[in-house]
């Protein structure tokens, strides 16, 4: 197997890695246990390449009023989470989570907060809002 796979399944761990066919240069490989697609690491910079399009693309279309400063904030730590997933892998490979699952619950939480500032969303009116219909569907039943 070329050096730019898994090793493993991320999802059942099975070392039964098979590249699909028609997909060899894009490094897609099937799981033979469970089934599970996983995509070469070399994968990552056209994930990277569509995003940013679809970001700016969409921004445009939904005439969203982002402020540049903020979205290349909020890509750089896309950019940082995904380089750091290179390193967290092996520790993945092997079963250890923690790390991984750690990271990713605060890029989320950072994105999220910077995103709620960004569009000036009162988070506090939102829950209450929903809060407010939960309690009254409630006490409708």
């Amino acid at each position: 197997m070329k050096t730019n796979t898994h090793k493993k399944c991320l999802i059942c761990n099975s070392p039964q890695l098979q590249l699909m066919q028609g997909y060899e240069e894009t490094y897609l490989c099937k799981c033979r246990s469970c089934g599970f697609v996983v995509s070469g690491y070399s994968q990552i910079l056209s994930y990277v390449a569509m995003a940013v399009f679809l970001f700016f693309m969409g921004r445009k279309v939904a005439n969203q009023k982002l402020k540049l400063n903020n979205s290349l904030i909020i890509t750089s730590i896309v950019l940082l989470y995904i380089a750091s997933l290179y390193f967290i892998n092996p520790l993945v490979e092997n079963g250890k989570y923690i790390l991984f699952i750690t990271l990713s619950m605060l890029v989320f939480i950072v994105i999220s907060v910077i995103y709620i500032k960004q569009q000036k969303i009162n988070p506090i009116v939102i829950l209450k809002s929903f809060l407010g219909k939960h309690v009254n569907r409630k006490t409708e039943e």
